[in-house]
């Protein structure tokens, strides 16, 4: 008896969240494709159980069960800024903001100051023009209103605009004035809460003693301007959003990509939702039906937050990408979200990995960064070999790509991008400029170092030409060779890497003799320059950059800016220092089939106009824009626009929309070199002159948060000031990187 009375006491007291959670659903709308979104998104409210949102000059809708969002209502304006010689736009209504009042949707213009009621108290579409509010003060002042919210009878908009952080309230009925007062010093939209207060998070506090403090949830007083603690969260989230539902009095908030759902009551916040994405401002509501909107960068997700039992695939180190996205599109039967675990600690991050603490499945690992090797060493990385439909891609990679992954013939990780960056030339510069030859380019490093200690003698009285936009030229110049040298020993099979060599002691020689003065940006204008000094020196006309991106993109005699491949020393071949990021799966995951699915999908949608062409060999033909046809299609109904608004234009507005004109026509004229992403005579200048020298050499000696790398940055910041000399440093360096090899053995 007392057990039956025991469970009705506690269906009692889950009632109200499991009947919130009723008819709650999973699932996304709306995804990005390729970094491109299909609709302009100005605004998403939710009212009862419908999604309502404005985009592309129309209002949408969506119910339970709808795949998409259906047009409702067009015709609008959702641009801030409208044209006032469009005739044909001007009688619109000009909409950007959604809020619910009374029952109803309702459209404002915080440029326009139109204010329209969108639907009636049972959800129907009416459109119904309610007044025109003065918002001159906004045009006039410094303001920015990207959201809004009403509660009695108060349009209420936070403006994110200057320091105070103001809240502007905008009566909506007559006779009333309009109301201004500090807020506290908040990006994110504030939302309604109960007995007319207004709900606000407060960023961390990083200025106090002791470290970051978590961010706080406040309520304000929109008649006072008094506002007070509710609840001190411990999430670190600089722009945390909220949501109140105030049938349940539940509050939900979120801290980076998790989702918390707190009784104010308990006082104990529970995750409610994981995210695949970082959530957008203000992009937090919840429908009747108890399900979470979540609108993030990449989509609009919709969460059951009563659904804590569905497994949920964790993926550290991924941000957001177009990859990923495609999963979570491609896989809505699999829950995935984002993790936040560092990688970059190797004792933290094994530790996790051993105690379970925090859950993790697959992991986007960079081994110039990362301890990919002690993680494969230490068996903290599943093997892949046994997953055939990733070892079917790894069969067409270049093998060179593979190997630092590689033990004993079996896969622990598999790449997903490429970077190569390297020293280009501006050939304007280098042939109209200084009047030389592409024959007369530097091909070693000791031709480069030659050439910069001459430039300011030979070139110097050029007043618009410089040869580097380089901060620190010495420094970085010194980085480059200690790359390209660990690339190259590492490439050569070179079992114990030293720097004390001959040909690092003649090229060291040779950049102690450069007096750079004259040739650093830090030397020329140090940190005490104002904007108009930077603005001055980037005007100038550059020789050399030397950290741009080898891309099959940036191939082609038509680009300005060609690859300086250079050789360490005339025996040796150039070689590109080559930058890995790679999949892989925890070893303690205990959904690793799932995590085998992830990355076979993410591997089918990497860049196929750069990454996949560096990582697969086959890939040779041209890469189509695939928004092409649709950006044709835009610049052509915009012309015809553009041509009719210049038949009613006023004189002083015609030369604008001519010249306006006239850029459209140059585009269409050309409108096909802009259909390919990377053409096939791109990528076979790719294949001959950049790919041949690539190379990955994993671990680098100065990247990472390990103690080893941490003193050879030391080291090297010695030796660029000129604290210790050429002899001693290589000594040095050698002696700490025998250390390094033996502390990871």
């Amino acid at each position: 008896m007392k057990k039956k009375m025991l469970c009705m006491v506690l269906a009692l007291l889950l009632l109200p969240l499991a009947a919130v959670a009723e008819g709650a659903e999973n699932g996304s709308f709306w995804v990005r494709d390729n970094y491109r979104w299909e609709h302009n998104m100005e605004d998403i409210q939710t009212l009862g159980d419908a999604i309502y949102l404005l985009a592309d000059n129309a209002l949408y809708r969506r119910l339970p069960g709808e795949a998409e969002p259906v047009e409702v209502l067009s015709d609008l304006l959702t641009d801030v800024y409208v044209d006032e010689s469009d005739e044909a736009d001007k009688d619109k209504p000009n909409l950007s903001r959604l809020f619910v009042m009374d029952g109803c949707l309702y459209g404002f213009g915080p440029m326009s100051g139109q204010l329209y009621r969108l639907t009636d108290k049972v959800g129907s579409i009416a459109l119904e023009y309610i007044k025109t509010i003065d918002m001159s003060f906004a045009k006039e002042g410094d303001y920015y209103f990207p959201d809004c919210i009403a509660m009695d009878g108060t349009l209420y908009l936070k403006n994110v605009n200057g320091e105070n952080g103001a809240i502007v309230g905008l009566p909506l009925t007559e006779g009333e004035q309009r109301s201004e007062f500090e807020g506290p010093a908040s990006y994110v939209p504030p939302v309604c809460y109960k007995d007319g207060l207004l709900l606000f998070s407060v960023p961390c506090d990083y200025e106090g003693e002791g470290g970051p403090v978590g961010a706080q949830i406040i309520t304000l007083d929109p008649k006072t301007g008094e506002s007070s603690l509710l609840y001190q969260t411990d999430a670190m989230e600089y722009s945390m959003q909220l949501s109140y539902d105030e049938t349940n009095d539940l509050l939900y908030y979120s801290s980076e990509y998790a989702v918390y759902r707190l009784n104010l009551k308990e006082g104990a916040p529970q995750v409610c939702a994981y995210l695949p994405d970082s959530i957008y401002d203000g992009g937090l509501m919840l429908l009747s039906n108890g399900t979470l909107v979540i609108r993030c960068y990449s989509a609009v997700y919709l969460r059951n937050p009563a659904l804590d039992s569905i497994s949920t695939l964790f993926i550290a180190n991924e941000y957001g990408s177009n990859a990923h996205v495609s999963v979570v599109r491609d896989h809505p039967e699999m829950n995935i979200a984002l993790s936040n675990l560092d990688l970059g600690d190797l004792q933290k991050l094994t530790s996790t990995l051993i105690s379970g603490d925090q859950q993790v499945d697959v992991m986007r690992i960079n081994p110039t960064y990362q301890p990919v090797d002690r993680l494969i060493d230490k068996g903290y990385l599943l093997e892949l070999n046994a997953y055939p439909e990733i070892m079917a891609i790894a069969e067409k990679m270049d093998p060179r790509f593979l190997a630092p992954f590689q033990r004993d013939g079996k896969l622990y990780a598999i790449p997903m991008r490429v970077s190569a960056q390297n020293f280009t030339v501006n050939m304007n510069t280098w042939t109209e400029m200084l009047g030389l030859t592409k024959e007369e380019l530097p091909v070693s490093m000791e031709e480069l170092l030659d050439f910069i200690q001459n430039f300011s003698y030979d070139y110097g009285d050029m007043d618009s030409v410089k040869l580097t936009d380089s901060w620190d030229l010495r420094s970085e110049l010194l980085q480059q060779m200690l790359y390209m040298e660990q690339a190259l020993q590492t490439r050569d099979g070179v079992e114990q890497l030293s720097f004390n060599t001959p040909r690092m002691q003649t090229l060291l020689q040779k950049l102690d003799e450069i007096d750079f003065s004259e040739l650093s940006l830090v030397e020329l204008l140090g940190e005490s320059a104002t904007d108009d000094e930077y603005d001055d020196f980037y005007s100038n006309n550059f020789v050399f950059s030397l950290y741009s991106s080898s891309t099959p993109q940036s191939m082609g005699e038509d680009n300005v800016d060609q690859p300086l491949l250079l050789r360490m020393d005339e025996d040796s071949d150039p070689i590109i220092f080559t930058d890995l990021e790679a999949l892989c799966i925890s070893a303690r995951s205990t959904q690793s089939d799932q995590a085998a699915v992830y990355i076979t999908s993410y591997l089918n949608n990497i860049d196929a106009d750069s990454t996949a062409i560096t990582l697969f060999p086959d890939r040779n033909e041209s890469v189509e824009d695939p928004s092409f046809d649709q950006t044709l299609k835009d610049q052509q109904e915009y012309l015809a626009k553009r041509e009719a608004a210049l038949t009613a234009a006023t004189e002083e507005n015609k030369a604008e929309i001519q010249d306006e004109i006239k850029w459209i026509k140059e585009w269409l004229a050309n409108a096909e070199t802009n259909r390919y992403l990377v053409t096939a005579e791109q990528i076979a200048a790719y294949r001959q002159q950049i790919a041949p020298y690539l190379y990955p050499v994993g671990k680098s000696l100065f990247s990472g948060s390990d103690d080893g790398a941490s003193s050879i940055r030391t080291l090297l910041e010695q030796y660029s000031k000129k604290a210790i000399d050429t002899a001693a440093f290589l000594k040095e360096l050698d002696n700490r990187v025998r250390l390094m090899t033996l502390e990871n053995q």
